[in-house]
């Protein structure tokens, strides 16, 4: 019975670090910031083409002021994301070593603690 236990709780473990090893991976990754290109226009028939670009108009300015703003809003929620997967990562460590807990007092408890009651 305690071997079963013992793996049941060695598997606990195994799981909950390996969670945790992914969520410290994943709060060092920041997010990336918004990748776009200057919004084009173009029509093109057989012997005409009509192509419209934004750079030097007025639509340039509130395109690039877009793009600073969701820059910094993605900035800002990465750094919340990576406050909380380091407190995921915590919480799966802390998981990991109540299951070696659980795995310890498996077997300092008497084997007649541990056997099926009758």
């Amino acid at each position: 019975m305690k071997l079963v236990l013992s793996v049941v709780w060695l598997c606990l473990a195994a799981l909950f670090f390996s969670l945790g090893w992914r969520w410290v991976e994943a709060a060092d990754q920041p997010l990336p910031p918004l990748e776009t290109s200057q919004p084009r226009f173009e029509f093109e028939t057989q012997g005409f083409r009509l192509e419209f670009d934004i750079l030097g108009t007025p639509l340039e300015q509130p395109f690039s002021q877009f793009k600073q703003e969701v820059d910094a809003y993605i900035e800002e929620v990465s750094g919340v994301l990576s406050v909380a997967h380091q407190r995921a990562a915590w919480a799966c460590l802390l998981g990991g070593l109540a299951s070696l807990g659980g795995l310890l007092m498996t077997w300092s408890v008497p084997a007649a603690a541990v056997a099926r009651p009758t």
